[in-house]
């Protein structure tokens, strides 16, 4: 059936008439009829590598694919996808289909692809509000951030990363990124009694001596870095209270964006 091979092979005599499947008169005497030609629909045909062609059963076969069935087109249906490598958020591979690896979250590596020769991101070094480092559960560090801590980047490690308590600067009383001049007028304008004044630096309900010291102490620029935002984009030299209040994450005191946001 449907192989290409001649069925038979006869001759006609008035009045026997035989027609073409067009309804078309056959004149000759011998006919040959090739039942591939006649008889086998072009249909979809979906090979091993997840590719779709449009071919004759007898050929889809022979290609090692699956039959569409007649009527099909290679429009119309969805060849099932070889597995292969997927680099999951938490840097583990698995051998899975594209659609698993997507359901997992994952970067699928390619049909027929092993974990062998995959190298997948790590998920890296996150520095705590503490000054402490851990490592994030998965790529991109979203644990991290959402813990208030500082995505060093994928592939980090804790052996490399500086943890450093952004330094705060609570004499910076205008919030102008220095403690100057126009800092010191304020704590001198609410000297006494003032619970929950700026200028009260010490915040013991009193703008005396101690927030004096503490003011004339930090006078100068207020200890600044890098700042990442969630578009990627960084600006440098903004003070922790800044970046923060900005929507960024301040990536420590002395650092510059040159490195490029994690």
């Amino acid at each position: 059936p449907c192989d290409g091979e001649i069925l038979s092979f006869f001759e006609t005599e008035p009045p026997s008439r035989i027609t073409d499947l067009d309804g078309e008169a056959i004149t000759a005497t011998a006919v040959a009829f090739d039942c591939q030609d006649l008889y086998c629909p072009i249909a979809a045909c979906c090979l091993l590598d997840g590719t779709c062609v449009e071919s004759v059963v007898t050929e889809c076969v022979a290609m090692g694919g699956t039959y569409g069935g007649d009527g099909t087109s290679c429009g119309g249906v969805a060849c099932p996808q070889p597995p292969g490598g997927c680099c999951r958020p938490s840097g583990t591979c698995d051998i899975v289909t594209p659609s698993q690896c997507d359901a997992l979250g994952g970067v699928f590596l390619g049909g027929f692809s092993t974990c062998a020769d995959a190298t997948c991101a790590q998920p890296g070094a996150c520095c705590l509000p503490d000054s402490t480092c851990t490592v994030a559960a998965a790529t991109g560090g979203a644990d991290c951030i959402d813990a208030g801590g500082v995505y060093q980047g994928d592939d980090t490690t804790c052996d490399v990363a500086d943890c450093v308590v952004a330094a705060e600067c609570p004499a910076d009383i205008d919030g102008d990124g220095e403690v100057a001049f126009l800092d010191l007028v304020t704590l001198l304008s609410s000297w006494g009694v003032c619970d929950g004044c700026p200028a009260d630096i010490d915040d013991d309900g009193v703008v005396g001596f101690l927030d004096l010291i503490t003011l004339l102490a930090a006078w100068g620029p207020c200890p600044n870095g890098a700042c990442c935002f969630d578009d990627g984009s960084c600006a440098d030299g903004l003070t922790s209270a800044a970046c923060t209040d900005g929507g960024g994450t301040y990536q420590g005191d002395e650092t510059e964006c040159v490195a490029g946001c994690p």
